[in-house]
């Protein structure tokens, strides 16, 4: 550890010499010279339409991927609920019917397109659970 202060020592006052700086703010400022040569110019141009109130601002909502795909996946999910729920609301009241065709000795119509529904709603509903208790990834 001794050997790397002193070695970082000695680099960092080679580096730190008034003639090393004086060439570094030098690079500097030519690579800033042309945004430099135009900012007049732009300044005029915005000044000039805050004064005539033509000013605006052009944003770009969900412009990154990333965003997109999050609000994708919240529509879907809440959609995917949306679904389950209204599945599991049919399903029940279909369940509840009686006196109508019946497919079997037992069941009608209605309760076994009930029992189906539910069915559905089920599993949409674990679908939901899973992706909300799912841990994010890091």
């Amino acid at each position: 550890m001794a050997e790397a202060r002193r070695l970082a020592g000695g680099y960092a006052l080679e580096r730190m010499t008034p003639e090393a700086l004086k060439k570094e703010a030098d690079g500097e400022l030519v690579a800033l010279l042309p945004m430099l040569r135009r900012l007049p110019r732009r300044v005029d141009r915005v000044v000039g339409a805050l004064e005539s109130g033509k000013l605006s601002v052009n944003v770009r909502l969900f412009a990154d991927r990333r965003d997109r795909e999050v609000v994708t996946s919240l529509v879907h999910q809440v959609l995917i609920t949306v679904l389950a729920a209204t599945s599991g609301l049919m399903g029940v009241l279909k369940v509840g019917r009686e006196h109508e065709p019946m497919v079997g000795t037992k069941v009608s119509f209605y309760q076994f397109l009930g029992y189906s529904f539910l069915a559905v709603a089920s599993v949409l509903a674990l679908r939901v659970l899973v992706v909300v208790f799912r841990r994010p990834e890091s």
